[in-house]
């Protein structure tokens, strides 16, 4: 009986999970479509300036630390092709110069027919004299997506300009493309955990998969749609699915079941799987 369930309720979780994340992937994208429409309206490829001590630049501002923060791809130089640049350091350069109390910097935005939004953010800081230390962010974002990306940055000085680009080809990565990446591989990861240790046992792969499952699909809801950092959205994944795995089995006694020590062990393979498995797409892919 219970082997007979295993499998749809494995395809159920994986349902509505996925069902789950989408939409509110989805719905983030047109939230940030309404947000971008209240910001800036006007006609399309409409042009703007604003100063940072206007309330436009702070919006601008914290649509695009959204955007690059929800980006984990390495930057490669694009004049050195061997030179890498961590998302994480990207991160931080924006947050000091363009996010800090220093109200000199600006920021210069044009919509497209498509409603994307291009932004370039001038910012400045102040070095040991004579010298102006400056950073110039360009930056695409479509649906809350950040398409398109570049860096020149310098302490403004002869030869000092450094282009940057993302890695990846086309854009991005986009949410529900890494959501996906994250999810399968926790299926099929899952799956290969529980044969390995329980081999020609139905019902421990069935209860591994949903396990790591529930755990990427949870994480992935939280990193998306929340905006949890990968490391808190991976353990908060993994953390939920042990403790309904616990639980099911705990109940079990009351539903026809029996409690079984080696359930509850593919439940935690499946977990853990699923849980490092989403870390690792979220946080390189």
């Amino acid at each position: 009986m219970k082997d007979r369930l295993f499998k749809p309720l494995t395809i159920l979780t994986l349902s509505v999970f996925v069902l789950m994340v989408r939409p509110g992937i989805v719905e983030a994208g047109s939230e940030f479509q309404n947000e971008l429409a209240y910001l800036l309206p006007g006609s399309a490829n409409a042009l703007g300036i604003n100063g940072k001590d206007s309330e436009l630049y702070a919006q601008l501002g914290k649509l695009a630390a959204k955007a690059i923060n929800l980006n984990r791809t390495p930057y490669v130089d694009s004049v050195d092709a061997g030179r890498s640049v961590t998302a994480e350091s990207i991160r931080d350069d924006f947050s000091t110069y363009c996010l800090d109390s220093d109200y000199s910097d600006k920021v210069a935005w044009r919509r497209g027919q498509s409603g994307e939004i291009w932004l370039q953010f001038s910012c400045l800081k102040d070095g040991e004299y004579p010298a102006i230390r400056e950073r110039l962010f360009s930056l695409t974002i479509a649906h809350g997506d950040l398409i398109d990306f570049r860096l020149l940055s310098a302490n403004i000085e002869p030869g000092a300009t450094l282009e940057v680009k993302a890695t990846s080809v086309g854009g991005m990565k986009s949410p529900i493309a890494r959501a996906t990446v994250a999810i399968t591989g926790a299926i099929l990861l899952s799956a290969a955990g529980a044969k390995r240790s329980y081999p020609g046992q139905d019902d421990k792969v069935h209860h591994s998969v949903a396990s790591g499952v529930l755990a990427a699909g949870t994480a992935a809801y939280f990193h998306f749609v929340h905006e949890m950092s990968p490391e808190k959205a991976a353990l908060a994944g993994g953390a939920l699915s042990v403790l309904i795995g616990g639980s099911k089995e705990a109940l079990d006694p009351h539903f026809t079941g029996v409690r079984s020590k080696h359930d509850m062990k593919a439940n935690l393979i499946g977990a853990a799987i699923g849980t490092v498995t989403v870390y690792l797409t979220f946080k390189f892919y």
